[in-house]
């Protein structure tokens, strides 16, 4: 597993509200459901759900 040496928090505010707000659209339109998913302020984890 990589990490990157530096982590800084940017799911934040503004930016962690459009990034949300994104990811669910793109999952609407490839018809992908959103099973489960973590949100930190250094990382997101999402389970999703998809037809092959």
């Amino acid at each position: 597993m990589r990490a990157t040496k530096y982590c800084c928090p940017v799911f934040q505010g503004d930016f962690a509200s459009r990034a949300s707000k994104l990811l669910r659209q793109v999952c609407s339109r490839f018809e992908i459901q959103i099973q489960q998913g973590v949100a930190s302020k250094g990382y997101v984890h999402i389970l999703v759900s998809a037809s092959p």
